[in-house]
């Protein structure tokens, strides 16, 4: 599940690099979902790229009860800002609700603004596992938040990102590092 559709880069990426993946993608407005169709190559009516026109929060919040979802990220912007309603415990416990036993939540925060200390407060009191990776630039933290409570160590995400490199072009191992 990705919360934010925009130009459709980052669920179009994992269409293309995860054989089999089925794709829910939901996006607030109807004409960015428009013009991700007709010019980022977002596709239409495809059976494993579900794009829904709808408010992240409801639509997880309606979500029927045995849905759940391995990977929910969090890439819904308005401008350069997370929606507030988006931000809330409340919004996390409902995402969390919806992960699989294994599942992960993933979210790029902006670690330079006033709010990521809130932010990472919030998210670490809902859910059992966070962990916080640090860009190259230093100016973001990738949270990856996860439903079980089984921690991971350092070795363990080296050797799973090891394992996942040669599916994607870009440095896994430099991200788990």
């Amino acid at each position: 599940l990705v919360l934010g559709l925009g130009g459709g880069a980052l669920p179009n990426y994992f269409y293309a690099k995860v054989p089999g993946l089925e794709l829910d993608v939901v996006d607030i407005d109807p004409e960015v979902v428009r013009l991700a169709q007709a010019f980022f190559g977002v596709p239409k009516g495809d059976p494993r790229y579900r794009v829904h026109v709808d408010d992240a929060r409801l639509f997880v919040e309606r979500a029927a009860e045995d849905v759940r979802w391995d990977m929910i990220v969090l890439d819904a912007y308005r401008g350069v800002q997370v929606p507030m309603h988006l931000k809330t415990a409340e919004f996390h416990r409902a995402v969390l609700a919806r992960l699989s036993p294994e599942g992960v939540v993933v979210a790029n925060l902006h670690n330079s603004t006033r709010m990521y200390p809130y932010d990472r407060e919030t998210t670490s009191s809902v859910y059992p596992t966070c962990y916080g990776f640090l860009s190259e630039a230093g100016n973001q933290t990738t949270l990856v938040a996860t439903a079980s409570k089984r921690r991971l160590g350092a070795y363990e995400i080296r050797g799973n990102a090891r394992r996942v490199q040669p599916r994607f072009d870009i440095d896994v191992l430099g991200l788990a590092a």
